[in-house]
């Protein structure tokens, strides 16, 4: 994270330019020569891409689904909106992807999960959807059907 809070200052000029030499700087006043010299290798990140924050959104509510499925039957599913709306209200430009598990927290998991215990819910599928900049849940309850040696079909 070394010259991050450079490269955040206002560039003067047209377009995207590269800060040369802003990083090497951060980087010989934050560490000594001694541990310099011993460095085989720096490597430098750029900013994530819209693409990547979907993906890591995509992962975190993936571990929420998996926790979901195995404690209460429960298949969620986000629509594309709802993924593009936590990307953006989730990723800052200072802070990268940190802030989206706890905004994942906040729009998604606290929301269902209150709606699990007071509404009862199990053996569902949960689907978000994004109504205005509001996150709504729309819950189907899962039926199965057992067809018994008489030929009687019973419902569950």
């Amino acid at each position: 994270n070394l010259g991050a809070s450079d490269s955040e200052k206002n560039n003067i000029g047209f377009g995207d330019q590269q800060r040369t030499g802003d990083d090497e700087r951060a980087l010989k006043e934050f560490f000594k020569p001694e541990f310099r010299n011993r460095l085989d290798m720096i490597c430098k990140f750029n900013k994530l891409d819209p693409l990547a924050i979907k993906k890591i959104v995509v992962k975190f509510v993936d571990e929420l689904k998996k926790s979901l499925k195995n404690t209460h039957d429960i298949t969620l599913n986000l629509s594309e909106s709802v993924v593009d709306y936590l990307a953006e209200q989730g990723y800052d430009s200072k802070m990268g992807a940190r802030p989206l598990s706890r905004k994942i927290d906040e729009l998604i998991r606290v929301p269902l999960g209150k709606k699990i215990v007071f509404d009862k819910i199990k053996n569902s599928t949960v689907t978000a959807t994004l109504v205005g900049e509001t996150i709504e849940f729309i819950t189907v309850q899962k039926v199965t059907a057992k067809v018994g040696a008489d030929g009687v079909i019973t419902v569950e």
